[in-house]
This record gives structure tokens, C-alpha cells and sequence, in this order.
């Protein structure tokens, strides 16, 4: 059984509509609409679980605990939910917290609103945030959230991940904690996907991102972790199916990895459609695609063109994604051991917690195929950043074995 709606709002008047379908055969066991002010928000939410619960034959019992008592806050906090987990990419990131900012300001105490907005910092740190930066934010919104609601297990879990003694093993433990007590905490699902691809435990990470298709499957989010963690596991062709679904939903950043894998395999011109259509959906020129891969390519001057471009890039770079991102082309192109430098250098110092060089990370783990966790410098990174002792403590990555008691990776 399947449940169905929709919420149209104008003014201070909502209408909600809802429907309960059984799948098999198609049949409408329940249908209703609801025409309300907005003050009555938390009445249609009973009305309609009352409603469903009858036609269930169900006995549910009534949600007593509000979020809050700030309708308008509510509904901001509802559609920043929405916005986190039915999208990917900076936008839904960006318009959430903005909406989570005006529910805050509303409600002070709105415990709920600061554990999501932990999950905002989460999500934007190395890629739209300074690392260290968005560690911190993100825990203290989770500690906030718990001194106004120390019941709350997600603020609890994202406060563990965030901690200042942060390390692989204490993220993973709080995640999948997290998971155990609410099996379908789709940002819970994403993330820890998101860490299983990057630590190596790829086809976990699959399955994982398999639960977030299913949960939210007009979502690009999780069509975007499945098509990473099957690329990682070297599952191209799954890989790719699940990148063009998510693209087929809009999302730039399948677009994005689909020109990645196509230039690391060589089929530029699969390349350089995706990369079009990744440019044309973030209002940039695709005329500019073409002759780009086509400079990078020479034999002669390709490298020499490349390091301009990616200089010129960063040097127009407006966030941490634009100035750190560029460097992805010299993984797919073959320039391994200059892609090894740069993330060192981004980097710099730091051997705990988060680092901007978490998305490179990532990048050259959906894309091993290059030679990227091969490298000698792989082994090393892994146990500077405690890689290791996270395989140490719950098993051999599905590309890593023990060899005589030392890691050995491929």
C-alpha cells in the first residue's frame, strides 16, 4: 500500500490532499481533502494518520509530542526536510538551511530545526564549507539540539560524528546506530553511504544507497550514492544505470560523475554529452566543452592546458567546491600522482578530523579504476587518517586484504 498527496499552499490556507493506493491492483482504499488555515496544521497531521489508521484497520496512537508549537516554523522545518531529501547537490543543501534559519528565528527552542541544520553543516563541510569549519558547526547545532530535547538520536549520532575527537570508528558507530534505531533516517542513509564509499566498503554502500531509491524514488539523492558506490566496486554498468537515473531527475552531479567515468574510459564523446548537459542544467556554456576535452587531449600540449585551465578555474572559484573540484580532471585524465600532490597539499597539516581534501577522497574511490587507491601514497593516507584502524575494527574493506599482517590494497 502505497500513501499519496500533495499540499498546495496560498496565503495563510493550505489544501491537502492524500490517498491511500493498494499497489496490486491499483484500488483507492481512501482518499480525503483537507481545506485549512495554517494554524491547523497538527490537526490535518492527526486527522489524516486517524483517517489512514481507519482504513488500515490499524490502531495507532496519536502523535502527543509537538516539534514545536510555531505553525510557521513547522511548516519552514517540513520543507527543509523536503528539500534534503529529494535533491542533491548545493541547492538543496543551501535552501535548506536557509529555511531552518527562519524557522529558528521563529522558534528558538525548536530542538528538531538545530539537529537537521547539524546534518546542513554535515553535508556542506569540504564541499561548500571549510572542513574544520563545518565540523564545528555541525556539533555545536547537535549539542544545541540536545540541550533543548536531549531525547533526539539523530543530534545525538551527528554530534558523535562531529565530535572534536572525531576518528573513522566514532562516525561509523554513530551512524549505524542511528540506522538501528530508525532504519529509514534517509540523511542517516546518505551519509554513512557516502562514508562506506569513501572507507571502501562499497557494496554496503550500495545497498545502503538501494534503501534511499526505494524510500525516495522521485529522489536523485540516492540514485547519486548508488551510482558512486557501484562505480567504486567496479560495477560499472549498474554504476552508470543508476548515474543516468539521477540525471534523468535532474541532477547535475550524476551528470557531472557520468562525464568523469566516460573521460577515465576514454569515450570522449559520451564525455562530452554528459559534461554539456552537466553545463547546460547549472546555466553555464557547453560550446566551451568540446574544444576543452579536445585540448586536453593532445599528446603534446595536454597537460601544459590542463594545469592553465584548472589555475584559471580555481582562480575564478566562488566556494570550496568550484576551487577544489577542477582537480578531479587530473584523476580521470591519468595524472594520478599529480591528483596524490594536490590532495596533500589541500590537506595541509591536518591528521583528524575533517579535511577539504574529504571530496577528493571520495572522488578517487568511485574512481579506483584510475589507479588511484593502487598509488603508494593510498596505504599511507589511509592509516594518517585512521582508514585503517576503522578496518582494523570491523573488517577488511572490499578492496584491501591483510598480507602477512599488513594491509595490502588494490
Amino acid at each position: 500500500k502505497v500513501l499519496e498527496g500533495s499540499v498546495r499552499r496560498s496565503g495563510n490556507r493550505l489544501r491537502v490532499t492524500a490517498q491511500l493506493v493498494n499497489v496490486e491492483d491499483g484500488y483507492h482504499l481512501w482518499s480525503e481533502t483537507y481545506d485549512r488555515q495554517m494554524a491547523d496544521i497538527f490537526d490535518i497531521q492527526d486527522d489524516v494518520a486517524g483517517a489512514i489508521s481507519d482504513a488500515l484497520q490499524l490502531h495507532l496512537t496519536p502523535q502527543v509530542n509537538r516539534p514545536t508549537q510555531n505553525t510557521d516554523a513547522y511548516a519552514l522545518y517540513l520543507e527543509a526536510v523536503a528539500s534534503m531529501v529529494s535533491n542533491s547537490g548545493e541547492e538543496a543543501v543551501l535552501v535548506a538551511e536557509q529555511l531552518l534559519d527562519r524557522a529558528i528565528a521563529l522558534d528558538p527552542q525548536f530542538a528538531k530545526a538545530y539537529e537537521l541544520k547539524a546534518i546542513v553543516f554535515w553535508n556542506k563541510a569540504g564541499w561548500l564549507l571549510d572542513a574544520p569549519t563545518g565540523q564545528k558547526l555541525a556539533y555545536e547545532a547537535a549539542t544545541k539540539a540536545l540541550e533543548l530535547d536531549p531525547t533526539l538520536q539523530g543530534a545525538r549520532s551527528y554530534a558523535s560524528t562531529a565530535h572534536p575527537d572525531w576518528n573513522w570508528i566514532r562516525e561509523f558507530s554513530a551512524l549505524e546506530e542511528l540506522l538501528k534505531s530508525d532504519p529509514n533516517y534517509v540523511s542517516a542513509l546518505s551519509d554513512l553511504s557516502y562514508d562506506m564509499t569513501l572507507s571502501g566498503y562499497f557494496n554496503e554502500a550500495a545497498q545502503l544507497a538501494a534503501r534511499i531509491t526505494r524510500l525516495e524514488p522521485l529522489s536523485s539523492l540516492g540514485y547519486w550514492r548508488l551510482g558512486e558506490a557501484l562505480l567504486a566496486a567496479g560495477r560499472r554498468g549498474e554504476g552508470r544505470a543508476a548515474l543516468e537515473r539521477g540525471a534523468e531527475l535532474g541532477s547535475s552531479i550524476c551528470m557531472g560523475l557520468l562525464a568523469a567515468d566516460a573521460l577515465l574510459h576514454g569515450d570522449d564523446e559520451t564525455a562530452i554529452y554528459w559534461r554539456e548537459m552537466r553545463d547546460k542544467a547549472e546555466g553555464l556554456d557547453p560550446a566551451e566543452v568540446r574544444p576543452l576535452v579536445e585540448a586536453v587531449r593532445n599528446p603534446e600540449t595536454g597537460k601544459a592546458f590542463l594545469d592553465q585551465w584548472i589555475d584559471s578555474q580555481i582562480a575564478a572559484a566562488t566556494n570550496l567546491d568550484e576551487r577544489i573540484s577542477p582537480y578531479g580532471w587530473y584523476l580521470v585524465l591519468g595524472y594520478v600522482d599529480e591528483y596524490w600532490r594536490t590532495l596533500q597539499e589541500i590537506n595541509g597539516d591536518v591528521r583528524a578530523g575533517w579535511s577539504n581534501s574529504d571530496t577528493m577522497e571520495n572522488f578517487g574511490m568511485v574512481f579506483r579504476a584510475s589507479g588511484y587507491s593502487a598509488h603508494p601514497m593510498y596505504l599511507q593516507w589511509a592509516k594518517r587518517t585512521s582508514a585503517t584502524d576503522l578496518w582494523d575494527h570491523r573488517g577488511a574493506p572490499d578492496h584491501c586484504k591483510k598480507v602477512e599482517g599488513e594491509w595490502a590494497c588494490e
